[in-house]
């Protein structure tokens, strides 16, 4: 395969100098920190966020964007008397226009700017969280920041499981284990239920093992391919400048301006199948919900669950983010940095035999039902709920 982007072996001494000063030695600065020739702060800026993309996003060409275009349309309105408030305004028209990225966003001194994709109708994270135990009767979870479950009050043998969440609350290792340790009680209190309504309306994603650990616990198969994974090694924005699909962990391009490791791009290429998990599989019919904030994570969970034949996905389009991110503070302004997408990802498809792509586009339901009114989910109402428990009950 084509050699991956290669990472740039820096002396020590590079990072010591950067963390002691708060600055970057000329011995670890990137190519694309050259000064521009009589540049302004915000012409400096500018190049250099323009550039951060130009190197490292890969999903120009999923979103048809042209980058040089862009280019040539914002530089020229950036001149000497530029401030912070005005270079802030483009850089937002850049991000919503043009970007659209819910995994891109960029903090200045006037603010950090993201993109929160489009709205659902009427399914709001406060909305389903009170009315869960109105349309179910909990018997566990309730205060558990994963998941909560219990029995549908129209029909106690059918499971209901809320997904809200697959990142961990607390940063450490450890916490896979309590995410483990809920799933499974889930699914041991659920065994004889009739089916199962996974509710991933308000998950906003997370960790993909703790999404791959929950979608285990439901395969009726050994195992399944899931994601592959690629990342940009050349300028421009054409699918060419992508290397070939990982077939092994990558451990990122060398970049001063990011902290932690001080890589761009890495990427565990070791979570590309799901296998199946825990003590037993629940096989029975299972009806997934999504909406428009059903995000990352969440849509992988919703990828793999969809390759299932007892599987149903119902309600809206989710989001349509799938790559990891990384940070970069900008070198030519304190308090400027931004958060990029740095991963080309697509999902197993098993009726197709291949992976596809849902980046900016989201994974559409086999059943689309999106509430026409406010009074169609709360106090006690929910009309996807109500249309899964028809399609278990069938």
């Amino acid at each position: 395969m084509t050699n991956i982007v290669s990472a740039i072996r820096l002396p020590l001494s590079c990072f010591l100098l950067a963390g002691v000063l708060g600055v970057f030695s000329s011995c670890c600065q990137p190519e694309s920190l050259t000064p521009l020739e009589g540049a302004s702060k915000h012409q400096q800026l500018f190049q250099e966020y323009w550039d951060i993309f130009d190197r490292y996003y890969p999903l120009f060409f999923r979103k048809q964007i042209d980058w040089e275009q862009v280019k040539e349309t914002y530089a020229s309105q950036i001149t000497e008397t530029t401030t912070d408030q005005e270079l802030h305004h483009l850089l937002t028209e850049i991000n919503e226009s043009y970007i659209r990225d819910g995994h891109t966003h960029f903090t200045s001194p006037i603010g950090e700017i993201s993109y929160e994709g489009q709205e659902t109708a009427f399914v709001q994270e406060d909305q389903i969280i009170a009315n869960s135990d109105q349309i179910a009767t909990i018997l566990g979870g309730e205060n558990d920041p994963y998941l909560t479950y219990g029995t549908l009050k129209q029909d106690a043998s059918i499971g209901y499981i809320l997904s809200k969440r697959f990142e961990p609350v607390v940063d450490e290792d450890s916490e896979y284990n309590n995410f483990r340790a809920s799933a499974d009680a889930a699914l041991e209190a659920l065994k004889d239920s009739r089916g199962v309504v996974v509710d991933l309306r308000i998950n906003g994603g997370g960790q993909a093992t703790f999404a791959s650990y929950l979608a285990g616990r439901f395969f009726d198969v050994a195992q399944l391919p899931w994601t592959r994974v690629r990342v940009k090694t050349g300028r421009g924005s054409s699918e060419e400048m992508l290397g070939e699909w990982l077939t092994s962990s990558f451990h990122g391009t060398m970049d001063c301006r990011v902290g932690g490791e001080g890589t761009v791009g890495s990427a565990d290429n070791s979570n590309n199948t799901i296998i199946q998990s825990g003590e037993f599989q629940f096989t029975r019919q299972v009806v997934v919900l999504t909406s428009r904030g059903t995000a990352s994570a969440a849509e992988f969970f919703t990828a793999a669950m969809r390759n299932l034949d007892h599987v149903t996905v119902l309600g809206d389009t989710t989001f349509g983010i799938f790559s990891g991110s990384d940070q970069i503070a900008l070198h030519y302004g304190k308090n400027w940095s931004v958060n990029i997408s740095v991963h080309d990802v697509e999902v197993y498809e098993k009726d197709l035999e291949n992976y596809r792509s849902y980046e900016g586009v989201g994974i559409a339901p086999d059943e689309l039902l999106i509430p026409a009114a406010s009074s169609e989910i709360g106090n006690g109402k929910d009309l996807h709920i109500d249309r899964a428990a028809e399609i278990i009950q069938q």
